[in-house]
Parts: C-alpha cells; structure tokens; sequence
C-alpha cells in the first residue's frame, strides 16, 4: 500500500508540474498576442518568425549537445573496450602468431589478460562497438593474415553471431547494412531467411550487401548474384572487386571459370559488360575472344570497344586484328589508343601503315606519341617504320622523336604487361580451407 501510495504521489506531482507549465506559456502566449495585437500584419508575422527561429534554435541546440553527449559516451565505451580487449583480439587473430585456438583455449587466454572482459559487454552498444573494434581490425591491418576459426570461435565465446543476426532483423537500415558488412568481413553464414526479407528493400546499398551475404553464405560456386538484373543495373566497383574474389575461388577449388563473354552478352549495361571482359583478361580466358566480335562491332560506347580491344591485346587475339584495323578511323582519339595498342601487341605486321598513319593523320599531340610508342614496340619491322617518320619529320615533330632517345624517358617506352588476377597473400576477404 505504501509503494501505491508514492506511485500515486509522483504521478500528482507530475501532472502539477504539467498544468504549471501550460498556464504559464497559456499566459505568455495571451500576453504577447495583447501587446501586439493592435500592429499591423507585417510585423506581426515578422515577430511569429522571430519567435518560431528562437525556438527551433533551442531545439537544435539540445538535439546537438544530446548528440554531442552520446558520442562522448560512445568513445568513452570504445576507449574502454580497446584497452580491454584490443591485445586480446590481435593475441587471438593475427594469424602469425597464434595458431589454432579452441574454444576452451580462447576463454582461458581472454581470462587471464581481461578478467572483466563478460562486464565490457554487458549492453547491446558494447557489443556493436566490439564488433567494430575487430571490423576495423580486419580490414586496416593489411600485412597480417587473419586465423578465421579463430575469429569464429573468439565471437562464439562473447555470442556474437546471434546477437548481430538479432540486430539485422530488428535494426534500422544502416544497422542492417553495417552489421552485414560485419558478418560478410568475419566469414559468418547469415540465417537465409533474414536475407531474403532484407532482399525487398528499395535500397540498392541494402540489396547489394544482402546480395554478397547471400553468395557469401552459399556454396564457393555461387555466382547467382553477378548474373542478375540487379547486378546488370547497379554494379559498381565492389562488385568488380568481389567477383574477382569468388572466381579466384572457385579457380583454387578446381571448378571450372563460367564464360565470362557470354555473361559479358547476358547483361546490357556497358559498364557491367565491361567488367566480365576486364575479367577475361585478368583470368586469361583466350578460349572465348571470338565471342566478343558481334559485341565489339555494334557496340555504341567508347569504354567497351576500348576495353574489348584491350582484352584481345593482352590474350593475343589475332583474329580481332582485322575489326581493330576497320573501327580505328571512327572512333574517338581516347578509343584510338587503345585500339592502336592493342594492335602493337598483336604484331602480326598488318598494321604498320595504320599505326604510322596514327602520328601523320592526326594533330593530337597523346596520340602521335601513342602511335610512335606503339610502332617502336612492334619489333624489327616497327622499329624501321619509326626510323623512316624520323627521317622525313619536320623541324617540329622532332621533339616527339626526342622522347624515345633521352635516356630518362626509357622506362616508359615498353607497353604495360597483361593484368593477371593474382592475389599477393589469402586474406580475410578470401580465404578458403586451404589457407
């Protein structure tokens, strides 16, 4: 009864201090509209503005010092999270030094070097900003390999899975994309359900990352993803990034690669093809170059038939000589570089003419050194043609000719090597059993 009897009374008190409250605004509020009742309109209005500013300046003003306030309180939690754990995560993660951990062994090593560390992750923010700690870990430690079944036996002993596949089913967007992210970096397989209802967002962002998460959870030869509309409309750069990766997969579990010109025609989006014949050349796919021929002579855009042109270059494709030769005066100068490097790489000897044409039919001073760069890589037959346009230029295309003689230049007179997807160490990013 005595407890009902203080509800009772700090519920009256609150509602006391409520009324207070309104009559006194109630009162100013009739005070002010009596004062300046009798002016005229436009200063009336001036005055509401006034006053509304004032107002809305108040509230921004406690909205950015509570902001303020719950960032202090986050740094001073992550400040506190990283002094207890950080040496822990890195003891338990980096791959050079430690090996193969149990469940056991990580809970013995966390107690003995944080003792508290079950109290540093009592609140739901504690565990977002350990999470974070280890994301940030992983991806900014370049020169250290990551032990992945430690990293998943150290987030099952604090359970962490759950509690960020809880935090993408009940958290808002952003959350969902971060903690996507999370679990995509940490190799962690996300429950196909939760995946499928953040698949209907209208967000591309959400979708992209659902999308990883979905291939990433699957079998190693999942690439569902790359051959979708979605993908087609809103590739980007990261998609690029991940394909290599999953290719680079599939390549080290002895799957075969797909075609990556039919995927190339499979999709409409220029940038999106542009990927797969990127790929072609990067994973040496010299099988499928006659694949790209139909593409190459109706494609309207200049980065595709420049990149297909540079694709059969590096793999070699000598019958594409021929389209090369026929596109190459209609094109753009930028489109012509490349078309004209590609032809020095093939050095079938045709094209001599058309690469010595390229310095005396054009005033673009780019592609003059271009074609005289391609014709001094050409081997013996290049080297005269250059030799002869030397000998009948002007007193001003010598200095185009200089280039190739000064010694600093040398370096930058050879072609670039072909791009091969070769990744310099396993990472995170792509680790497999093997590692």
């Amino acid at each position: 009864m005595l407890f009902i009897q203080m509800e009772t009374d700090s519920i009256n008190g609150l509602l006391y201090l409520l009324n207070y409250v309104m009559a006194r605004l109630t009162h100013w509020m009739a005070y002010l509209k009596g004062v300046y009742a009798s002016y005229p309109s436009e200063i009336q209005i001036a005055i509401g503005i006034i006053i509304g500013s004032i107002v809305l300046m108040a509230i921004l003003l406690v909205a950015m010092l509570r902001r303020s306030y719950r960032e202090w309180q986050e740094r001073k939690a992550m400040n506190k999270i990283t002094e207890g754990l950080e040496e822990v995560v890195k003891t338990i993660v980096w791959k050079d030094k430690a090996p193969d951990m149990s469940m056991e062994d990580i809970a013995e090593l966390v107690k003995n070097q944080t003792p508290d560390a079950q109290g540093l992750l009592k609140t739901k923010r504690d565990k977002r900003l350990f999470c974070r700690m280890v994301y940030d870990y992983l991806i900014t430690d370049k020169g250290e390999l990551c032990n992945i079944n430690n990293l998943h036996n150290l987030l099952e002993l604090f359970d962490m899975k759950r509690f960020m596949e809880v935090e993408m089913d009940h958290g808002d967007m952003k959350r969902k994309v971060d903690t996507m992210n999370m679990m995509n970096i940490f190799r962690l397989n996300i429950n196909p359900w939760l995946i499928n209802t953040i698949l209907q967002s209208k967000s591309p962002l959400v979708c992209r990352q659902a999308m990883y998460s979905s291939a990433m959870s699957g079998v190693e030869s999942n690439l569902d993803y790359f051959e979708s509309e979605f993908f087609d409309k809103n590739s980007c750069t990261k998609d690029e990034i991940e394909l290599g990766y999953a290719l680079e997969r599939r390549k080290e579990a002895g799957l075969d690669l797909p075609n990556l010109a039919r995927l190339a025609h499979f999709h409409k989006n220029p940038k999106t093809q542009c990927i797969f014949i990127r790929l072609m050349n990067r994973f040496r796919q010299n099988n499928y170059c006659h694949q790209l021929e139909d593409l190459f002579m109706n494609s309207r855009d200049k980065s595709l038939t420049s990149e297909i042109a540079t694709t059969w270059g590096f793999l070699d494709y000598k019958d594409g000589e021929r389209l090369l030769i026929e596109a190459l005066p209609t094109q753009s100068d930028k489109t012509k570089i490349a078309l004209m490097q590609a032809l020095a790489r093939l050095k079938t000897g045709s094209a001599l003419d058309v690469l010595a044409e390229g310095f005396t039919n054009t005033v673009n001073p780019e592609l003059r050194l271009v074609a005289l760069r391609c014709l001094y890589n050409y081997g013996d037959e290049g080297h005269m043609m250059f030799e002869q346009l030397e000998e009948k230029s002007s007193e001003g295309d010598k200095a185009y000719f200089e280039f190739f003689h000064k010694e600093i230049t040398q370096k930058y007179l050879k072609l670039e090597d072909a791009l091969v997807y070769t990744p310099s160490q396993s990472t995170v990013y792509h680790w497999s059993e093997k590692n």
